[in-house]
């Protein structure tokens, strides 16, 4: 009978840390693909971003506004959509951003 209850209480206790150490790795788990679409995101918007028109240098660390054109494609601006009024002449705001020092964007603000 002790040896019964010994190994239940091993059991218990190996089935407790198991348990405990699993949900830990799961949880690292989701936090990895959330960087990495985090990550893919800003990849995403920094083709974008370098497919648009600009009409200046960005410079590392300064943060810049794109919108897409009423035609095709999308523009970076340093004027913000609240800075325009009611002659903002692009048809949509898309995002707030900074330029990084690996030369991707972060996105400040985005449109829903």
């Amino acid at each position: 009978e002790d040896i019964g209850r010994v190994k239940g209480t091993a059991l218990a206790a190996m089935s407790e840390q198991t348990n405990v150490q699993l949900q830990q790795i799961k949880e690292q788990i989701e936090l990895l693909a959330k960087q990495a679409r985090k990550i893919e995101r800003r990849k995403e918007l920094s083709l974008v971003i370098y497919g648009a028109d600009m009409g200046f240098k960005p410079l590392i660390g300064h943060s810049y506004y794109l919108y897409q054109k009423k035609t095709e494609g999308f523009v970076l601006s340093m004027v913000a959509s609240s800075e325009w009024g009611r002659s903002m002449p692009y048809q949509r705001y898309v995002a707030q951003v900074k330029l990084l020092s690996d030369h991707t964007w972060e996105i400040i603000d985005e449109a829903e």
